[in-house]
């Protein structure tokens, strides 16, 4: 971990981000909301109180001066956050990179779509859960306006779809299947049914399976390619890495092999519990 000196002061009145309800008091937090809240930032927040705020409450004039010409001339959103990031200089050049796109693909989005995003960007970091909550919150802000308005209602069966995608990446298979004939009745889309049937194919037993798929001959066709990517994930998994490793595993502890056997899971579990701590 890098030591970074702090810059400005720390505030005796606090800055309040209105659209999103908190409050910073220095430089360092001002750094970090933005870079936590890129996909939901507007135009809103290039304004004097947050000039006031950086150059006189923490004493940085000489950022403020510099902020001043694109609030004023109407500067880029993006520029404007990354000026910022630069300056105080919390994060590596690639994180803030990472945030400008962040930011700039948020720029003239609803604000539905900026929390939709956020939802799906903490879904691509493995924040499971956290998606999950997002996904359960939008969908609850949305109500009643998604039955009235078509658009709106494709819109939360891609809520409702997205979760679902997330609770399978958790094994949580039924909730997942639950998500996807939501979405499936929100938006008659063949991709999210086939989706649902392959989360039911993997929360049941065979049995159970075989009979859900008698009660629907129409999704015949869909069966059959849900076998097939099956049988074809099967043969990726038997050919990866992990998959031989498993392999060699059971071979080591069936031959008595302890060393390699305890070598390979203690490698594993470095593996996972590293993942893990990511995923926090």
């Amino acid at each position: 971990m890098k030591a970074r000196l702090c810059v400005g002061n720390y505030a005796t009145n606090a800055y309040c981000f209105e659209s999103l309800g908190l409050m910073v008091y220095c430089m360092e937090e001002l750094a970090y909301c933005l870079k936590q809240h890129a996909f939901l930032l507007g135009t809103e927040i290039m304004n004097d109180e947050l000039l006031h705020f950086i150059g006189s409450d923490c004493q940085v004039p000489d950022l403020a001066r510099e902020l001043y010409p694109m609030v004023h001339q109407k500067g880029t959103l993006s520029d404007f956050v990354t000026s910022i990031l630069d300056y105080v200089g919390f994060f590596e050049e690639a994180e803030v990179r990472e945030i400008e796109d962040a930011v700039r693909l948020g720029s003239g989005l609803t604000d539905y779509e900026k929390k939709k995003r956020q939802a799906d960007h903490l879904m691509e970091k493995k924040k499971y859960h956290a998606a999950i909550e997002a996904y359960d919150k939008l969908i609850e802000e949305m109500g009643e306006e998604a039955e009235r308005d078509t658009k709106k209602a494709s819109f939360v069966a891609d809520l409702y779809f997205n979760r679902g995608v997330v609770y399978a990446h958790m094994f949580l298979y039924k909730h997942a299947a639950a998500s996807f004939r939501i979405s499936y009745d929100w938006k008659k889309d063949p991709e999210t049914i086939k989706n649902y049937f392959l989360a039911r194919r993997m929360e049941l037993p065979q049995q159970e399976y075989v009979a859900l798929m008698a009660k629907h001959p129409e999704c015949y066709e869909i069966s059959m390619q849900i076998e097939k990517n099956m049988q074809e994930v099967g043969e990726q998994w038997n050919t990866s890495e992990s998959g031989m490793g498993l392999e060699n595993m059971r071979s080591w502890r069936m031959t008595g092999d302890n060393h390699k056997y305890y070598s390979e899971c203690d490698q594993m579990i470095n593996m996972i519990q590293e993942e893990y701590r990511n995923y926090i």
